[in-house]
Protein backbone atom coordinates (compact mmCIF):
# COMPACT_ATOMS: atom_id res chain seq x y z
CA UNK A 1 0.00 0.00 0.00
CA UNK A 2 1.38 3.68 -0.77
CA UNK A 3 0.26 6.36 0.92
CA UNK A 4 -0.03 9.97 0.35
CA UNK A 5 1.62 12.22 1.71
CA UNK A 6 -1.59 13.37 3.51
CA UNK A 7 -2.68 10.42 4.21
CA UNK A 8 1.10 9.48 5.90
CA UNK A 9 0.40 13.04 8.34
CA UNK A 10 -2.95 12.17 9.40
CA UNK A 11 -1.48 8.58 10.46
CA UNK A 12 1.54 10.29 12.28
CA UNK A 13 -0.38 12.54 14.09
CA UNK A 14 -2.82 9.78 15.05
CA UNK A 15 -0.02 8.01 16.17
CA UNK A 16 1.54 10.94 17.96
CA UNK A 17 -1.59 12.00 19.58
CA UNK A 18 -2.28 8.18 21.16
CA UNK A 19 1.28 7.59 22.61
CA UNK A 20 1.23 11.27 24.51
CA UNK A 21 -2.35 10.19 25.86
CA UNK A 22 -1.02 6.67 26.66
CA UNK A 23 2.15 8.34 28.80
CA UNK A 24 -0.56 10.46 30.35
CA UNK A 25 -2.44 7.46 31.02
CA UNK A 26 0.13 5.71 32.58
CA UNK A 27 1.39 8.27 34.53
CA UNK A 28 -2.10 9.31 35.88
CA UNK A 29 -2.32 12.26 34.84
CA UNK A 30 -5.80 11.47 33.31
CA UNK A 31 -8.24 9.23 33.41
CA UNK A 32 -9.06 5.97 31.64
CA UNK A 33 -12.63 7.68 30.37
CA UNK A 34 -10.30 10.64 29.55
CA UNK A 35 -8.16 8.39 27.61
CA UNK A 36 -11.16 6.78 26.14
CA UNK A 37 -12.38 10.40 24.73
CA UNK A 38 -8.81 11.18 23.20
CA UNK A 39 -8.56 7.87 21.20
CA UNK A 40 -12.23 9.19 19.81
CA UNK A 41 -11.44 12.47 19.27
CA UNK A 42 -8.29 11.70 17.82
CA UNK A 43 -9.91 8.43 15.21
CA UNK A 44 -12.27 10.98 14.00
CA UNK A 45 -9.70 14.07 13.59
CA UNK A 46 -7.42 11.74 11.92
CA UNK A 47 -9.31 8.60 10.60
CA UNK A 48 -6.31 6.34 10.82
CA UNK A 49 -6.41 3.01 8.82
CA UNK A 50 -3.41 1.21 10.86
CA UNK A 51 -5.29 1.65 14.33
Amino acid sequence: MILSADRFEREKNYAVTMHIAEKLLSQKLITKKEFEKFHELASKKYNPIFS
